[in-house]
């Protein structure tokens, strides 16, 4: 999963975690056992960092964080 690849090579300019890495191969293997697997709390139980970079959102200030409200995005 390309996903688990990002943090435990430090890819795309994030830092490495393998913890992080883990926790979300994990996930990815249980959505491939089960396509209909629901995690609606996932965003809050296990956040992607934001970008290193770009922060949360490329097209906002590198500041903003998103407060979950329809108009974020």
């Amino acid at each position: 999963m390309e996903i688990k690849k990002v943090f435990e090579k430090g890819l795309h300019d994030y830092s490495k975690n393998l913890n992080l890495a883990e926790a979300y191969d994990d996930i990815s293997s249980r959505f491939y056992k089960n396509p209909d697997l629901r995690l609606p709390n996932l965003a809050k139980d296990l956040p992607l960092p934001p970008h290193p970079i770009q922060g949360y959102h490329a097209d906002k200030d590198i500041n903003w964080k998103p407060t979950g409200r329809d108009d974020d995005y």
